[in-house]
């Protein structure tokens, strides 16, 4: 819950640690209020999208300057916090992830390779809003030099393109050979009761 009762609980249980994974604002202010008036230890993983404009709100910028530590998921996030005014020496990568192994195990997956004629390649995925910002454009890019190492890999780009970024889209994906293009699986329609297979 976002509420004022947070800073209540903290008030109350002070714990040896605040951590903040950062979805809103006032999220990290409680943070940041718990390290300046509770002298409470405070970690903040902003997990940052560069692209949006509460990344520049200035109560944010704040909080990164106060954090005692800051946990990047990226090189490339943390470079943007080093030219946000954060000193390198306060942020650790912590890349996010998922253990593959166990998600090869669920039989439905074999269902959906089927349904998208995916065959046994290995498949680059990336299910989710095609939007500007999440990093599509370069995931088409590099998959260049993984079909260096797989060359019967696939590309699957799965979920919803909003209508500003069909063009930018398309426009990458023009930059493909045939023979790249034939290997990229686009499914705009996905089903929701498939996600979870993917």
């Amino acid at each position: 819950p976002i509420t004022l009762s947070m800073f209540v609980a903290l008030i109350k249980d002070r714990p040896d640690l605040v951590m903040v994974s950062n979805n809103f604002v006032f999220q990290s202010v409680i943070g940041y209020w718990a390290k300046k008036w509770l002298k409470i230890p405070f970690v903040f993983m902003p997990i940052t999208h560069t692209f949006h404009p509460f990344t520049h709100h200035p109560a944010l910028k704040k909080v990164l300057l106060y954090a005692d530590l800051i946990i990047a998921c990226t090189e490339f996030e943390k470079n943007f916090l080093i030219n946000q005014g954060v000193k390198a020496e306060n942020i650790s990568i912590v890349p996010l992830g998922i253990d593959y192994r166990a998600w090869m195990k669920i039989s439905t997956s074999l269902n959906v390779r089927e349904k998208y004629g995916l065959g046994r390649d290995f498949v680059v995925g990336y299910l989710g809003r095609k939007v500007e910002g999440k990093g599509i454009e370069h995931l088409i890019q590099s998959m260049r030099m993984v079909w260096q190492k797989f060359p019967t890999a696939r590309l699957l780009l799965a979920g919803k393109a909003e209508e500003t970024y069909k063009e930018i889209l398309k426009a990458e994906l023009n930059q493909l050979t045939q023979d790249e293009l034939a290997r990229v699986l686009i499914v705009d329609d996905l089903e929701d009761k498939d996600k979870k297979s993917f």
